[in-house]
């Protein structure tokens, strides 16, 4: 402030406070034009005020209350929670932040060369959903000032979300032959980098037949696929599951029981003739 003409010597108040003087934050006298005032909190609307006492002890009245803000901080990091196979919550301290501060947090799966989605908030977390599973998160976070400025974003902890169970597929026997089988399935809600094991029994897999693993979302059995040829008119059990190299899922039955097509029969044999009957024989 100015002294406005008083004398050396004149004692000057200045008060601040953070609810518009209905209480008092703190205050302090000097003779000099300045005062400062410690521990407010950051990103805290403040309302200052000064009045002069005189040698005799009379105060003047308060000027008119400036409003002004402390400096917003930058959040300071926090490990994710809630991790789960579609959803992720990052988390963040508010490094003495207002309760009034708001928070811009952002997640990416590039390192945020582009941004997956934000959200703005007064808490000190936010909950990303309808994600891949199986996939590495990236997230950010920033908050915002009083006067509308923002610091810069500071760097959570990554987190991956959980490999889900693929899902069966409105068919799931593509093919069926006497010697081979086609399987198809859906990810599941898994990132496209999933791998996939299928595989096929005889005996509801107590043994396993064959097995195939592929990042993609079918697989084929016996002839011209993986494993040796399946058996002609017999069950086989199909299964399939998503793993990550860290984890599996459980596996999941492609289709009921299947029974492989029968060959047919290898050729006619020699047909004996009578006179109201006849035999055939075939391999």
């Amino acid at each position: 402030w100015t002294l406005n003409d008083n004398p050396p010597g004149t004692v000057y108040e200045a008060q601040v406070s953070t609810d518009g003087f209905a209480t008092l934050s703190a205050f302090g006298r000097t003779s000099s034009s300045s005062v400062s005032f410690q521990g407010l909190g950051s990103n805290t609307t403040c309302h200052l005020r000064v009045r002069a006492i005189n040698h005799g002890g009379i105060r003047t009245g308060f000027d008119v209350a400036v409003p002004t803000s402390t400096r917003v901080l930058a959040p300071q990091q926090a490990a994710a929670s809630g991790v789960g196979g579609s959803s992720v919550t990052a988390n963040w301290q508010g490094g003495g932040n207002s309760p009034t501060t708001v928070y811009e947090a952002r997640i990416s799966t590039d390192a945020f060369a582009s941004v997956n989605a934000s959200s703005r908030t007064l808490n000190r977390s936010a909950v990303f959903a309808g994600l891949l599973g199986n996939k590495l998160y990236n997230f950010q976070v920033r908050a915002f000032g009083n006067d509308g400025g923002a610091t810069p974003s500071t760097p959570l902890p990554s987190a991956r979300t959980l490999l889900l169970p693929p899902g069966t597929a409105a068919q799931p026997i593509t093919e069926l032959r006497s010697n081979r089988a086609a399987l198809s399935w859906t990810s599941g809600g898994n990132s496209p980098e999933t791998f996939y094991t299928a595989r096929v029994s005889t005996d509801a897999f107590s043994t396993v037949f064959a097995a195939s693993v592929t990042v993609g979302l079918s697989a084929e059995f016996g002839a011209g696929g993986s494993g040796p040829a399946l058996s002609a008119n017999t069950t086989h059990y199909f299964q399939v599951r998503s793993e990550n190299g860290l984890d599996a899922s459980p596996f999941v039955a492609l289709g009921s029981a299947t029974i492989t097509l029968a060959n047919p029969p290898a050729g006619s044999g020699a047909a004996s003739i009578y006179v109201t009957s006849a035999a055939i024989g075939w391999g």
